[in-house]
């Protein structure tokens, strides 16, 4: 999927220009489905090319369902797992400077709201901002750069631990 199949796709969005016209009112709704599933297809190709990982995975899962014409559908089952493997992903935590968990942490990546429950977050490669906040405690922030495969990265907050005046 590194090299767009531009031959391909423009055969494929040929073909639903073609599909749409003259086409009886009942069979429409199977080709506006045909008509998504080629957009997704194109769609997920550019993204991979621009490097947008994440959004090429969605549109891949959209192209790859059943209502999808044969060769679009088994191109991007294929682009998937190629796409799957390039996707970085991280872990946040937050913990006291016990090493205590910190349950009612919170974080932002990138200004978006993500989870601090142990489960891999997924993003593009590239540089990104986390933001972690604890209670009355200084917000803390990083800024880090995540390469295509890396898988898993933990990125930690510590923050102090409360002593009861």
């Amino acid at each position: 999927m590194r090299e767009v199949h531009a031959d391909r796709v423009r055969r494929v969005a040929g073909l639903a220009v073609l599909a749409l016209v003259g086409i009886p009112a009942r069979a429409r709704a199977d080709d506006l489905e045909r008509q998504a599933c080629i957009e997704a297809y194109v769609n997920a190709q550019t993204a991979r090319k621009d490097g947008e990982l994440v959004r090429a995975r969605r549109s891949l899962s959209a192209c790859a369902r059943d209502g999808c014409p044969g060769m679009i559908k088994r191109d991007c089952i294929a682009w998937t797992g190629e796409v799957d493997a390039l996707i970085p992903s991280l872990v946040l935590a937050a913990e006291d400077d016990h090493g205590h968990p910190l349950p009612d942490a919170r974080a932002s990546i990138d200004g978006v709201s993500a989870p601090i429950n142990g489960a891999p977050v997924t993003l593009d490669a590239g540089r990104h901002s986390i933001r972690f906040e604890h209670g009355g405690d200084a917000p803390q922030e990083r800024t880090i750069v995540l390469a295509e495969r890396e898988r898993g990265r933990r990125v930690t907050a510590v923050f102090p631990v409360k002593v009861p005046r």
